[in-house]
């Protein structure tokens, strides 16, 4: 007989060291997210093995934080990472792995040597790399899992935030009914900071949204209506923009799907120069030249620091 699905909403650090006793399991019954804050919680260095369907990853660890992540997902590789995020060219990256192949060393040193990123550029992106493979699971919803202990230490310069991951997991990837459902246990109460809570909320990064629910917390003012609510408005064009490009990465949807939800998305916010980007990016992948320069073109208006818009532009011409 099965055992019954760990609840998300008020797992207790009791119920969370239970989660790992067997040391294996399906995702049906302990989703990725409970394991994630299971072995956070529990500050321990292991490997997590997930399998989903023809996916697979194993998430290093260290000291209850993710530093690693290898997987078999093609899109999730350093080099077709910075290809589709517009950073390298399909020609340089080729000619950057047949290169590292041959002198058996890490693309990244390849990228740096040639000067194709700067160390700062290359850190920035692999640290960016482990969090989208890391935020992909939370879409696995079926599945195993497995947890080894016998690892080796880990040398990764790479770290990432479990309380941090969780909040972006939920923001980016979880929708709004699952989100609704989670709190549907305390419907008509109100909610309080935990005297003794798994993670300190040092350890976030909040938005302003965010911050006024975590006030109205602390102050007795915040009503699981006024939870979604504040949800609702911070998953704006931004967060939605950022979650269909990753469909689309990891070939989950086609172009023109994924053209199709960036246009509703920038009818949410119209200024999303996220949203601008990648619909321009789009129509460049189905060759539409003059509609990718003009979103491209305002995406570089809206975001003007950041040269990415304007690069890809010039790549078109």
């Amino acid at each position: 007989m099965p055992k019954a699905p760990i609840s998300p909403p008020t797992p207790t650090r009791a119920e969370l060291d239970a989660a790992l006793l067997t040391r294996a399991g399906t995702l049906e019954e302990t989703p990725y997210p409970i394991l994630l804050l299971a072995l956070a919680v529990r500050e321990e260095s292991a490997v997590l093995e997930l399998r989903s369907k023809h996916m697979e990853k194993d998430v290093v660890f260290d000291e209850g934080s993710p530093v690693e992540c290898r997987s078999n997902i093609a899109t999730e590789t350093l080099g077709r990472f910075l290809v589709a995020s517009g950073r390298l060219s399909e020609k340089d990256c080729h000619t950057a792995l047949n290169l590292a192949a041959s002198r058996t060393v890490p693309l990244g040193e390849i990228l740096t040597e040639r000067e194709l990123l700067t160390p700062t550029e290359l850190d920035r992106t692999l640290q960016q790399n482990l969090g989208r493979k890391l935020l992909e699971p939370f879409r696995w919803k079926r599945g195993t899992w497995k947890v080894l202990y016998d690892v080796p230490p880990a040398t990764s310069a790479l770290r990432v935030k479990v309380p941090q991951l969780l909040v972006t997991g939920i923001m980016k990837i979880e929708t709004q009914e699952a989100a609704e459902e989670a709190v549907a246990f305390a419907r008509r109460k109100y909610l309080a900071i935990a005297r003794d809570p798994l993670f300190g909320l040092g350890e976030l990064r909040l938005s302003s949204d965010q911050r006024k629910v975590v006030d109205a917390a602390h102050n007795g003012r915040c009503s699981t209506r006024s939870v979604s609510r504040r949800r609702s408005i911070a998953q704006n064009g931004t967060y939605a923009a950022e979650a269909i490009w990753c469909r689309y990465e990891l070939r989950i949807s086609p172009p023109a799907s994924a053209l199709k939800m960036l246009r509703n998305a920038l009818r949410i916010d119209p200024n999303c120069a996220m949203a601008n980007l990648y619909v321009g990016k789009l129509h460049a992948v189905l060759g539409n030249q003059l509609e990718a320069e003009a979103y491209l073109n305002r995406a570089a208006v809206l975001m003007p620091n950041d040269r990415h818009g304007v690069e890809v532009a010039k790549g078109l011409k």
